[in-house]
């Protein structure tokens, strides 16, 4: 099963030089080639191609041709199965997961919908993490005023997941209730469940949150920290492929990496204009690069 292997990523073991990027901070290396341990999957990268879309076993040999880890699946329940194990004879991970349903309302006398409990189920033993978000029409975003609603959510949730082997992840976006990290990171402490955690979102970062003060927000959330995602960046927030973008993803991983972590790192793919493999193959390359510049800071 792609879920239980160990197996060394060749992609990071390869560091290829890219002209141009300068600007971006990948202009120097270290020497050695070995890049960092932590995997890189891909993120809803076939929306923008129909075909691809539509086989995920296509999708599969894609990610392990160009080196990623596996991929995020984002859609309806019923294709969950199929993407589990095209990934799985790939050799690859379903990293996370996320079902319609998944961005839930805190709103008074709300309920969230059944079939997320259905795909905890289907993540039995898995390392797959559960996505959820918080979303309200009746409070402000980021308001404490919601926070009693999220926390019996989040602990049945858990409580739920947690004989089947299941972590859950809440899922800060912008303009949604819950679009901070501080948010997550909020409602994940009151919940107080190991298999409880929250995703730190380079994008969803930069348009929320105006002070920038990364390293002791980086801090603050380790204990909880289940994912961190990245993609090529404007500063202000867009989503490009991974060599494009002035923001130096460099400067924003590094305190992850010095601070020990070990986990999976997704690649923001949606909405990134293009071909899914041009962008793919091109973002895997600086990230080789990357990987291989954070492998200094980073003791492993």
């Amino acid at each position: 099963m792609g879920q239980q292997r160990i197996i060394p990523r060749l992609a990071v073991l390869l560091a290829l030089g890219l002209p141009g990027l300068a600007t971006t901070g990948w202009a120097e290396e270290p020497s050695d080639n070995k890049g960092l341990d932590n995997p890189l999957f891909a993120m809803n990268f076939a929306r923008s191609d129909p075909m691809l879309a539509a086989s995920p076993e296509a999708q599969a040999a894609l990610l392990r041709e160009l080196g990623y880890d596996g991929c995020q699946y984002l859609g309806p329940l019923e294709q969950l199965d199929a993407t589990l194990d095209s990934m799985d004879k790939a050799g690859l991970d379903v990293f996370t997961v996320a079902v319609p349903g998944y961005n839930i309302s805190v709103d008074p006398g709300s309920d969230f919908d059944p079939t997320l409990k259905q795909a905890i189920r289907q993540l039995k033993d898995r390392k797959t993490l559960f996505l959820i978000g918080f979303a309200s029409k009746d409070y402000e975003r980021s308001s404490p005023d919601g926070d009693v609603r999220a926390v019996e959510v989040c602990r049945q949730l858990a409580d739920f997941a947690q004989p089947l082997g299941v972590r859950v992840a809440i899922y800060p976006h912008v303009n949604q209730w819950c679009e901070r990290v501080e948010d997550a990171l909020r409602i994940a402490q009151k919940t107080d469940r190991e298999n409880l955690g929250i995703c730190f979102n380079l994008y969803h970062w930069l348009r929320t949150d105006q002070e920038r003060k990364l390293e002791p927000l980086v801090a603050a959330s380790m204990s909880r920290l289940f994912l961190v995602t990245i993609n090529g960046t404007s500063p202000e927030g867009s989503m490009e492929a991974l060599d494009r973008g002035a923001y130096d993803v460099y400067q924003f991983l590094k305190p992850f990496v010095a601070g020990g972590y070990s986990g999976p790192i997704g690649l923001q793919c949606v909405g990134v204009k293009g071909e899914p493999r041009d962008n793919l193959t091109r973002s895997m390359a600086a990230w080789r690069k990357l990987s291989v510049r954070l492998r200094t800071v980073s003791g492993q």
